[in-house]
């Protein structure tokens, strides 16, 4: 992650609710690899790129793990919809 210069990060319409096995949430485990990465990746300073998936609505930073939270104030892109083409912010 060190060396990227930028990470686009793929968040899909259940990317807040998906569960482990033991049904707990992944976006609440400090061991996935997602958060991992992301975490990792504002730690210094990588760009990062939303893109938003099937209709995804982007997530608020209350909804999200306070170390990656500042993901919520990124600018993203929608693809994979009617606004494909058009660049979104969160709300």
């Amino acid at each position: 992650m060190r060396s990227c210069h930028t990470l686009p990060v793929v968040i899909g319409p259940k990317w807040l609710s998906i569960t482990d096995k033991r049904r707990r949430q992944r976006i609440d485990d400090p061991g996935d690899f997602i958060w991992l990465g992301t975490e990792t990746a504002i730690a210094h300073g990588v760009q990062i790129i939303p893109v938003l998936v099937l209709d995804a609505e982007m997530p608020t930073g209350d909804t999200l793990p306070p170390s990656i939270a500042v993901l919520a104030r990124r600018k993203a892109i929608q693809i994979g919809s009617p606004t494909a083409s058009k660049p979104i912010s969160s709300a």
